[in-house]
Protein backbone atom coordinates (compact mmCIF):
# COMPACT_ATOMS: atom_id res chain seq x y z
CA UNK A 1 0.00 0.00 0.00
CA UNK A 2 1.23 3.47 -0.05
CA UNK A 3 3.70 5.84 2.38
CA UNK A 4 1.69 8.08 3.94
CA UNK A 5 3.33 11.45 5.45
CA UNK A 6 1.14 13.61 7.61
CA UNK A 7 1.44 17.34 8.24
CA UNK A 8 -0.76 20.50 9.31
CA UNK A 9 -3.07 21.52 6.95
CA UNK A 10 -3.94 24.82 9.09
CA UNK A 11 -6.01 25.64 12.21
CA UNK A 12 -9.53 25.96 12.92
CA UNK A 13 -11.27 29.04 14.42
CA UNK A 14 -11.51 27.23 17.68
CA UNK A 15 -7.97 26.71 17.66
CA UNK A 16 -8.36 22.67 16.64
CA UNK A 17 -5.27 21.70 14.21
CA UNK A 18 -6.56 20.40 10.57
CA UNK A 19 -3.70 17.62 9.35
CA UNK A 20 -2.70 16.82 5.68
CA UNK A 21 -2.19 13.63 4.80
CA UNK A 22 -0.28 12.42 1.75
CA UNK A 23 -0.58 9.11 0.15
CA UNK A 24 2.23 8.20 -2.09
CA UNK A 25 3.15 5.12 -4.67
CA UNK A 26 6.02 3.51 -5.97
CA UNK A 27 5.73 5.18 -8.98
CA UNK A 28 5.96 8.81 -8.12
CA UNK A 29 2.30 9.91 -7.74
CA UNK A 30 0.74 11.21 -4.66
CA UNK A 31 -2.67 11.45 -3.33
CA UNK A 32 -3.30 14.58 -0.49
CA UNK A 33 -6.24 14.17 1.84
CA UNK A 34 -6.93 16.22 4.81
CA UNK A 35 -9.59 15.42 7.97
CA UNK A 36 -11.07 18.54 7.00
CA UNK A 37 -14.21 17.24 5.31
CA UNK A 38 -12.58 13.87 4.78
CA UNK A 39 -11.25 16.29 1.47
CA UNK A 40 -9.20 15.24 -1.51
CA UNK A 41 -6.35 18.28 -1.53
CA UNK A 42 -4.35 16.99 -4.92
CA UNK A 43 -3.42 14.07 -6.99
CA UNK A 44 -0.20 15.06 -8.32
CA UNK A 45 0.96 12.18 -11.17
CA UNK A 46 2.96 12.43 -14.01
CA UNK A 47 1.39 13.31 -17.67
CA UNK A 48 3.48 12.87 -21.12
CA UNK A 49 6.88 14.75 -21.54
CA UNK A 50 7.40 13.45 -17.56
CA UNK A 51 5.72 16.55 -16.36
CA UNK A 52 3.83 16.10 -13.06
CA UNK A 53 0.33 18.34 -12.91
CA UNK A 54 -1.96 17.76 -10.37
CA UNK A 55 -5.19 17.05 -11.37
CA UNK A 56 -7.03 17.69 -8.47
CA UNK A 57 -8.71 21.03 -7.81
CA UNK A 58 -8.89 21.02 -3.99
CA UNK A 59 -8.63 23.87 -1.17
CA UNK A 60 -5.16 24.50 -0.48
CA UNK A 61 -5.81 25.32 3.36
CA UNK A 62 -8.24 25.50 6.47
CA UNK A 63 -8.79 29.03 4.75
CA UNK A 64 -10.34 28.14 1.69
CA UNK A 65 -11.99 25.29 3.12
CA UNK A 66 -14.26 27.75 4.72
CA UNK A 67 -14.28 29.68 2.18
CA UNK A 68 -15.63 30.01 -1.00
CA UNK A 69 -14.22 26.15 -1.56
CA UNK A 70 -15.56 24.37 1.53
CA UNK A 71 -17.53 21.83 -1.13
CA UNK A 72 -14.14 21.45 -3.17
CA UNK A 73 -12.94 18.19 -2.71
CA UNK A 74 -15.15 16.88 0.58
CA UNK A 75 -17.31 14.55 1.76
CA UNK A 76 -20.91 15.70 2.36
CA UNK A 77 -24.67 15.02 3.10
CA UNK A 78 -27.81 17.22 2.29
CA UNK A 79 -28.67 19.17 5.32
CA UNK A 80 -25.39 18.60 6.99
CA UNK A 81 -22.11 20.27 7.40
CA UNK A 82 -19.80 17.81 7.08
CA UNK A 83 -17.54 19.76 4.65
CA UNK A 84 -16.46 21.73 7.52
CA UNK A 85 -16.40 19.16 10.29
CA UNK A 86 -12.96 17.64 11.98
CA UNK A 87 -13.25 14.20 11.29
CA UNK A 88 -11.43 11.56 13.01
CA UNK A 89 -8.24 10.10 11.06
CA UNK A 90 -6.27 6.54 11.51
CA UNK A 91 -3.39 5.33 9.67
CA UNK A 92 -4.42 1.60 8.34
CA UNK A 93 -2.64 -0.86 6.26
CA UNK A 94 -4.78 -0.17 3.46
CA UNK A 95 -4.40 3.80 3.85
CA UNK A 96 -6.25 6.52 5.87
CA UNK A 97 -9.70 6.08 7.41
CA UNK A 98 -12.24 8.90 8.39
CA UNK A 99 -14.81 8.51 10.73
CA UNK A 100 -17.75 10.78 12.15
CA UNK A 101 -18.32 8.23 15.36
CA UNK A 102 -21.63 10.08 15.95
CA UNK A 103 -22.92 9.45 12.66
CA UNK A 104 -21.09 6.01 12.40
CA UNK A 105 -19.95 6.69 9.04
CA UNK A 106 -16.48 6.29 7.94
CA UNK A 107 -14.59 6.58 4.59
CA UNK A 108 -11.26 5.00 3.45
CA UNK A 109 -8.82 6.42 1.05
CA UNK A 110 -6.25 4.05 -0.52
CA UNK A 111 -3.86 4.50 -3.29
CA UNK A 112 -2.64 1.89 -5.40
CA UNK A 113 0.47 1.47 -7.27
CA UNK A 114 -1.02 1.45 -10.76
CA UNK A 115 -2.46 4.73 -9.84
CA UNK A 116 -6.37 3.78 -8.04
CA UNK A 117 -8.02 5.73 -5.84
CA UNK A 118 -10.48 4.17 -3.95
CA UNK A 119 -13.31 5.43 -1.67
CA UNK A 120 -14.61 2.55 0.06
CA UNK A 121 -18.00 4.11 2.39
CA UNK A 122 -18.95 2.38 5.33
CA UNK A 123 -22.53 3.27 7.44
CA UNK A 124 -23.86 1.39 10.43
CA UNK A 125 -26.11 3.96 12.01
CA UNK A 126 -29.69 2.98 13.20
CA UNK A 127 -32.07 3.44 10.37
CA UNK A 128 -32.24 5.05 6.55
CA UNK A 129 -29.60 7.53 5.83
CA UNK A 130 -28.66 9.57 2.53
CA UNK A 131 -25.70 7.92 1.31
CA UNK A 132 -22.44 10.50 2.15
CA UNK A 133 -21.01 12.17 -1.19
CA UNK A 134 -17.69 12.58 -1.86
CA UNK A 135 -17.41 15.89 -4.67
CA UNK A 136 -13.83 14.72 -6.72
CA UNK A 137 -12.66 18.13 -8.84
CA UNK A 138 -10.59 17.58 -11.49
CA UNK A 139 -8.86 19.07 -14.24
CA UNK A 140 -7.38 16.91 -16.49
CA UNK A 141 -4.13 19.33 -17.59
CA UNK A 142 -3.63 20.56 -13.99
CA UNK A 143 -5.25 24.12 -14.54
CA UNK A 144 -6.40 26.18 -18.40
CA UNK A 145 -8.24 24.74 -20.75
CA UNK A 146 -8.02 20.77 -21.82
CA UNK A 147 -7.56 21.07 -25.61
CA UNK A 148 -8.97 18.17 -26.66
CA UNK A 149 -11.03 16.77 -24.07
CA UNK A 150 -13.50 14.49 -23.83
CA UNK A 151 -16.10 13.13 -21.60
CA UNK A 152 -18.11 9.95 -21.49
CA UNK A 153 -21.10 8.46 -19.08
CA UNK A 154 -21.81 5.23 -19.47
CA UNK A 155 -26.04 5.48 -18.59
CA UNK A 156 -29.27 5.42 -20.58
CA UNK A 157 -30.94 7.57 -18.32
CA UNK A 158 -31.03 10.42 -16.00
CA UNK A 159 -32.89 12.10 -13.18
CA UNK A 160 -33.50 15.52 -13.97
CA UNK A 161 -32.55 17.82 -11.02
CA UNK A 162 -35.54 18.51 -8.97
CA UNK A 163 -37.56 15.40 -10.79
CA UNK A 164 -38.27 11.88 -9.36
CA UNK A 165 -38.34 9.98 -12.33
CA UNK A 166 -35.39 8.89 -14.60
CA UNK A 167 -35.84 9.64 -18.54
CA UNK A 168 -33.96 8.35 -21.35
CA UNK A 169 -30.90 10.17 -22.51
CA UNK A 170 -31.86 9.56 -26.24
CA UNK A 171 -32.50 12.90 -27.91
CA UNK A 172 -30.80 15.07 -25.36
CA UNK A 173 -27.87 16.99 -24.02
CA UNK A 174 -27.52 14.33 -20.94
CA UNK A 175 -26.61 11.74 -23.94
CA UNK A 176 -22.94 11.22 -23.21
CA UNK A 177 -22.97 7.57 -24.08
CA UNK A 178 -20.60 8.04 -26.83
CA UNK A 179 -17.24 10.82 -25.70
CA UNK A 180 -17.84 14.15 -26.25
CA UNK A 181 -15.82 17.28 -26.18
CA UNK A 182 -16.08 18.29 -22.33
CA UNK A 183 -15.98 21.95 -23.53
CA UNK A 184 -19.22 21.28 -24.82
CA UNK A 185 -21.13 19.40 -22.36
CA UNK A 186 -23.73 21.79 -20.89
CA UNK A 187 -23.27 23.03 -16.85
CA UNK A 188 -25.37 20.13 -15.21
CA UNK A 189 -26.82 18.79 -10.93
CA UNK A 190 -28.55 15.70 -12.96
CA UNK A 191 -28.22 12.46 -11.89
CA UNK A 192 -26.96 9.50 -14.35
CA UNK A 193 -28.23 5.89 -13.52
CA UNK A 194 -25.08 3.55 -14.34
CA UNK A 195 -25.39 1.31 -16.49
CA UNK A 196 -25.55 -1.99 -14.60
CA UNK A 197 -22.68 -3.75 -16.82
CA UNK A 198 -19.48 -5.16 -15.24
CA UNK A 199 -16.59 -3.55 -16.03
CA UNK A 200 -13.90 -5.25 -18.62
CA UNK A 201 -10.87 -4.78 -16.95
CA UNK A 202 -7.41 -7.14 -17.30
CA UNK A 203 -5.85 -6.72 -13.86
CA UNK A 204 -2.25 -5.72 -14.02
CA UNK A 205 0.37 -5.58 -10.87
CA UNK A 206 -0.30 -2.98 -8.71
CA UNK A 207 -4.12 -2.90 -9.82
CA UNK A 208 -6.38 -3.36 -6.52
CA UNK A 209 -7.50 -7.14 -7.00
CA UNK A 210 -4.59 -8.50 -8.98
CA UNK A 211 -2.62 -9.16 -5.26
CA UNK A 212 -4.76 -11.05 -2.40
CA UNK A 213 -4.02 -7.84 -0.04
CA UNK A 214 -5.21 -5.34 -1.87
CA UNK A 215 -8.47 -3.75 -0.55
CA UNK A 216 -10.65 -4.38 -3.50
CA UNK A 217 -11.55 -6.69 -6.67
CA UNK A 218 -13.46 -4.64 -9.30
CA UNK A 219 -16.13 -7.64 -9.97
CA UNK A 220 -16.80 -8.76 -7.00
CA UNK A 221 -17.43 -5.25 -5.16
CA UNK A 222 -19.97 -4.97 -7.71
CA UNK A 223 -18.46 -2.06 -9.32
CA UNK A 224 -19.47 -0.54 -13.01
CA UNK A 225 -17.87 1.81 -15.55
CA UNK A 226 -19.55 5.19 -14.93
CA UNK A 227 -17.34 7.90 -16.25
CA UNK A 228 -14.41 8.01 -18.75
CA UNK A 229 -12.75 11.44 -19.65
CA UNK A 230 -9.16 12.08 -20.74
CA UNK A 231 -6.59 15.32 -21.46
CA UNK A 232 -5.47 14.35 -25.50
CA UNK A 233 -2.42 17.02 -25.05
CA UNK A 234 -0.83 15.18 -21.87
CA UNK A 235 -1.91 11.68 -22.64
CA UNK A 236 -4.09 11.14 -19.41
CA UNK A 237 -7.05 9.34 -19.24
CA UNK A 238 -9.32 9.06 -16.29
CA UNK A 239 -12.49 6.41 -15.48
CA UNK A 240 -14.50 6.16 -12.72
CA UNK A 241 -15.84 3.06 -11.61
CA UNK A 242 -18.78 2.84 -8.67
CA UNK A 243 -20.92 0.63 -7.00
CA UNK A 244 -23.14 3.19 -6.54
CA UNK A 245 -26.31 3.14 -8.63
CA UNK A 246 -26.25 7.56 -9.65
CA UNK A 247 -23.26 9.83 -10.71
CA UNK A 248 -23.30 13.24 -10.41
CA UNK A 249 -21.48 15.80 -13.25
CA UNK A 250 -20.76 19.61 -12.51
CA UNK A 251 -19.26 21.71 -14.59
CA UNK A 252 -19.46 25.55 -15.72
CA UNK A 253 -20.44 25.89 -19.59
CA UNK A 254 -17.42 25.75 -21.96
CA UNK A 255 -14.96 25.17 -18.86
CA UNK A 256 -12.27 22.32 -18.66
CA UNK A 257 -13.23 21.64 -14.72
CA UNK A 258 -15.78 19.19 -13.34
CA UNK A 259 -16.67 17.38 -10.34
CA UNK A 260 -17.80 13.79 -10.16
CA UNK A 261 -19.97 12.43 -7.85
CA UNK A 262 -20.76 8.84 -6.97
CA UNK A 263 -24.58 9.05 -5.18
CA UNK A 264 -27.31 7.04 -3.63
CA UNK A 265 -30.54 8.06 -2.51
CA UNK A 266 -31.07 6.51 0.72
CA UNK A 267 -29.04 3.47 2.35
CA UNK A 268 -29.78 1.47 5.71
CA UNK A 269 -27.28 -0.43 8.02
CA UNK A 270 -24.87 -1.77 7.27
CA UNK A 271 -24.25 -0.46 4.04
CA UNK A 272 -20.63 -0.63 1.93
CA UNK A 273 -20.40 2.14 -1.07
CA UNK A 274 -17.14 1.79 -3.02
CA UNK A 275 -15.85 3.92 -5.88
CA UNK A 276 -12.46 4.05 -7.79
CA UNK A 277 -11.06 6.40 -9.87
CA UNK A 278 -8.33 4.84 -12.07
CA UNK A 279 -5.58 6.97 -14.00
CA UNK A 280 -3.72 5.88 -17.06
CA UNK A 281 -1.28 7.55 -19.15
CA UNK A 282 -1.54 6.77 -22.59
Amino acid sequence: MAKIKKESFGKLPDGREASLYTLSNTKGAAVKLSDLGARMVAWRTLARGYEYVNIIKGAADVAECLGGAALAGATRIDGKKWETELWTAREEYEGIRFTLPDEKISLLYSFSNDNELLLRYEYDGDGAAAAPITRACFNLNGSGDVKGGNIKIFADEYLPEGEVSPVSVAGTARDLREAKPLADVEAAQDVWRVLNVDPEIEMEPGMFGYDPTCPIDYLDAGLKNAVWANAAQNGLELTMFTNLPGVILSKRAGGSDFALEATESAVKAPWRGQTVFALKLR
